[in-house]
């Protein structure tokens, strides 16, 4: 078995009996990437698959395995090292490795990753999350090599190299997702990263990118079940920031299910007290002049479901591109958007501020028709959610004409039911006539 056959950074698995080790504190022990020594792993002797990284490690390099901790005392060759352990702890396999401030040589694309993406492609994923991500032409690769199925790719970045080019990672990324269990023992100053968070998210928020952080979200919870004051601090400013959050290595599904509830109910909090109208027009600024008028109908929108104190906007989408501009500039509202497209429901999961339904009903009458009942479907179910409730304004973004190339109808309504009365379907009712306020179609090329 070749390096390029195992999965990245991680420690290979014992063929017989997976027996995890105890390293003790003070103790020696050999790192190598030794290939005759992969089946015996020891106390004396630890074998890594990342031979490219660890012929760069010089004394004085912090090398973490796991949860256990090894200060590189002597560079026996190009392949093994001699190290001191620092935190004991248990190692078993599939740990993960990471070598502070050293710069990883390891190939962006190994053959085991072309058969991932040869995966991906047969079964057309939605989704593609990228680890390591240290340069922007992986991205472009990775892209050339799924332009036939178009998968969002998410970006993870891991180390200094990836922070040092975030710009142009930014610019051809899908969305990025900041692995803080990962810089926390790859950054030569592990106290930086709240601040880089904090850069980061500020960049993909001007790029109209998705941003995502992971690594000790709600770990205690996760792990004991229990809450900490300092996961609840954190989630709190990372969901002010505008970040999604990441969930992993629980140990039960009730400390899943209950971390879930915790970030549900900090979430609801936190985003109602944050749209105000400073946060409306920072996104309106972002785009001071509208480029043509597609973009001028989705800004049209977002204005007036803030003058109107509208707590959702309704759109009928297609491919999902206006829900994605919407939910950029209307952060006073919840974008819900309708589809018949399985794929772009799923996609759109993954953008702040964008709940998907999925309509599977049958077609009725005419095209207006249709877009009526898809409206009127999607109405009843953000009221039997709770999303809105009777005599609540709500606005509409949807095509005038089938013909029309964008969205370039804007309505402003009032729920006319309420959950209370589960056999009322959820009515359509203008703030005014049909065809004037409530209603505003440019025309064709205008930027009304």
């Amino acid at each position: 078995m070749s390096d390029d056959d195992r999965s990245s950074f991680q420690v290979m698995k014992q063929e017989m009996n997976e027996v995890s080790i105890q390293l003790t504190r003070g103790s020696i022990v050999e790192i190598t990437s030794d290939v005759k020594h992969w089946k015996n792993c020891t106390k004396e002797r630890i074998f890594v698959d990342d031979g490219y990284t660890l012929s760069t490690v010089t004394p004085g390099t912090e090398i973490t395995i796991g949860k256990t901790r090894h200060v590189c005392l002597e560079v026996v060759d190009e392949m093994t090292l001699k190290c001191k352990v620092i935190v004991g702890g248990r190692v078993s396999g599939n740990e993960y490795v990471k070598f502070r401030g050293t710069l990883y040589k390891r190939p962006p694309l190994t053959k085991f990753d072309l058969q991932l993406l040869e995966f991906a492609r047969e079964f057309k994923l939605d989704i593609l999350i990228i680890f390591g991500v240290r340069r922007p032409h992986l991205i472009q690769r990775v892209k050339k090599l799924t332009q036939d199925f178009k998968p969002l790719i998410l970006s993870t970045i891991c180390d200094q190299e990836g922070l040092d080019n975030i710009d142009d990672i930014i610019a051809v990324t899908d969305g990025i997702m900041l692995a803080r269990e990962f810089l926390t023992d790859n950054l030569m100053n592990r106290y930086s990263l709240p601040a880089i968070q904090l850069q980061v998210c500020g960049k993909c928020k001007v790029a109209g990118k998705p941003f995502y952080v992971s690594g000790d979200i709600l770990e205690q919870t996760l792990t004991v079940g229990t809450v900490s004051a300092c996961d609840i601090s954190d989630i709190t400013n990372a969901i002010s920031q505008g970040a999604g959050l990441i969930l992993r290595n629980y140990t039960e599904a009730s400390n899943a299910v209950r971390a879930v509830k915790i970030l549900d109910s900090v979430c609801k909090s936190i985003e109602s007290a944050e749209r105000g109208i400073d946060e409306f027009w920072r996104n309106i600024d972002l785009n001071p002049v509208p480029q043509n008028a597609a973009v001028a109908c989705v800004a049209a929108c977002a204005a007036l479901a803030r003058q109107s104190s509208s707590k959702v906007v309704i759109i009928v989408t297609v491919t999902g591109k206006t829900a994605i501009q919407l939910s950029q500039v209307a952060s006073s509202a919840l974008t819900i958007a309708i589809s018949k497209i399985p794929a772009v429901t799923r996609k759109l999961q993954m953008y702040r501020g964008i709940h998907t339904i999925m309509y599977d009903k049958p077609p009725v009458g005419n095209w207006n028709d249709e877009i009526e009942a898809r409206i009127n479907f999607a109405v009843h179910y953000a009221v039997k959610k709770d999303i809105l409730d009777y005599n609540d304004n709500y606005v509409t973004l949807r095509k005038s004409e089938p013909t029309s190339s964008y969205c370039d109808n804007v309505g402003l309504w009032k729920v006319t039911s309420s959950k209370r009365n589960e056999n009322l379907c959820a009515e359509l009712e203008p703030s005014c006539p049909r065809g004037k306020i409530s209603s505003v179609t440019p025309a064709p090329g205008s930027c009304t």
